[in-house]
């Protein structure tokens, strides 16, 4: 299975003109520069305290920062890489072991987040090269044992929570679900969570363990953590497979029942989609574009909103920090990255993930109603990002640089969108995820690039 996979990734990467792979090349080296630049910043800062208690300090929220916003990634996103993986039907209908089906997502899940390692690889990096190896095997060594149990563990509870749709609903399903979802499917909306939250747990253990193991010279401690998180893993692989084995062709159709939640139309979107209201500030021809392209991206892509809560709560502690408040250029580094990386929507609806080029082309349409609707539509979650950055300082009390980040931080969101907007128009419609790797990577480039400079 393992090779299988690196033999499709070597014909992806190999696929394509001379041109094209030069431009990945080009893009995954922005990616990775960009990457030692910030956290070579992150580095700087956090070594810069005046005592080594402080600095260990420093070092250590630093990392459980980066390894929860990790955590947070891919205890929701390994439940859509086991529960909607796009060939599902196929796989379905052949005579495929459990386990054998098993394998192959999970080898899909490592290579997905494995991206997801490397900030946190790259800060340990920045750690020993700045004259502290010591926090930097701390690091490293706390971010591998989140990664290495925390994703099996993930998938071990996404797939109790789907073998719990093959039993009838319950009094506590009832009570969980709680008319949001359909009774039997309560514990599904659930497990995600639940796996962020062991996984976090895991964290700070490994946290105190590594702590005491590396920073403080109790090397003593060192083998039975790595024992006991190898131990967790290991178990959860085992009973993954067993599991998958014994029901696995039986969760996947019976998910596909439940997949659309009862406050949700058959189309999967609710009735009243968050942001509809704006369209009365809006030109009437441009009205249908807007609701079509906002309800196609709360449809398919409904964790933007929570990025969102958790954007807000991050501005928050950044203008609240009682050491060293954040400054206008902070605000908008911040906001560029979240509004270019994260709320990348014009990719989204001007690729075949959510529109139809070819249909758009063919039926007769308002060229400037289409255009107007759909940056108004895009332009919804990234105005909220630019709401939270600018309450956060006039929170904190200072006025001014509340109005600073508004007026700065407008121009730099119809900056980012009218781009983005203007790439993905210009990119072929196969090319359109491509276009949208290469725009977020010049993107991480520069967010790198700002964050060095800072003192």
């Amino acid at each position: 299975m393992l090779r299988y996979r690196a033999k499709a990734l070597g014909r992806r990467l190999a696929g394509g003109s001379v041109l094209a792979r030069v431009a990945l090349l080009v893009v995954l080296a922005l990616a990775l520069v960009a990457i030692w630049l910030g956290v070579d910043a992150l580095a700087v800062a956090d070594l810069a305290g005046p005592t080594p208690a402080a600095r260990e300090t420093a070092v250590r929220e630093r990392t459980f920062w980066l390894t929860t916003l990790a955590a947070f990634i891919f205890a929701y996103s390994t439940f859509e890489v086991f529960f909607r993986a796009s060939d599902t039907r196929l796989v379905g209908s052949l005579p495929i072991r459990g386990r054998t089906r098993y394998l192959d997502l999970m080898s899909r899940a490592a290579l997905l987040h494995a991206p997801l390692f490397l900030p946190l690889g790259a800060y340990g990096a920045a750690l020993a090269v700045r004259g502290a190896p010591d926090a930097g095997v701390y690091s490293v060594l706390v971010a591998a044992v989140v990664f290495v149990v925390g994703i099996p563990l993930c998938v071990w509870l996404h797939l109790l929570a789907g073998h719990s749709l093959l039993s009838d609903a319950s009094p506590i399903k009832r009570q969980l679900a709680g008319g949001v979802v359909a009774d039997e499917a309560a514990l599904l909306v659930y497990a995600p969570a639940v796996g962020l939250l062991g996984t976090l747990l895991l964290g700070i253990a490994a946290d105190f363990a590594f702590r005491d193991a590396v920073l403080r010279g109790r090397a003593g401690v060192l083998a039975p953590v790595l024992g006991g998180g190898l131990a967790i893993a290991v178990l959860a692989v085992v009973k993954s497979m067993t599991l998958c084995d014994r029901s696995l062709h039986l969760i996947m159709p019976r998910f596909s029942e439940f997949d659309v939640p009862p406050p949700f139309r058959d189309d999967g979107v609710r009735r009243r989609v968050p942001g509809e209201r704006f369209a009365g500030l809006l030109p009437l021809a441009a009205r249908p574009f807007f609701f079509r392209d906002l309800r196609q991206l709360r449809r398919r892509f409904r964790l933007d909103r929570i990025l969102l809560w958790v954007y807000v709560a991050a501005t928050l502690r950044l203008d609240l920090a009682d050491d060293a408040p954040a400054t206008l250029v902070t605000h908008l580094v911040v906001l560029g990255l979240f509004t270019g990386v994260f709320l990348g929507s014009a990719f989204r609806l001007r690729g075949r993930e959510l529109a139809s080029p070819w249909l758009d082309r063919a039926l007769p349409t308002d060229p400037r109603g289409a255009l107007i609707g759909r940056l108004a539509a895009d332009a919804v979650l990234p105005g909220g990002a630019l709401l939270a950055t600018t309450l956060a300082p006039a929170v904190a009390g200072d006025a001014g640089l509340a109005a600073a980040t508004f007026g700065l931080g407008l121009a730099l969101v119809a900056l980012l969108l009218g781009a983005s907007h203007v790439i993905a128009a210009r990119a072929f419609p196969d090319r359109v995820l491509a276009a949208a790797t290469a725009w977020r990577g010049l993107l991480l480039a520069l967010t790198g690039a700002v964050l060095w400079q800072l003192p």
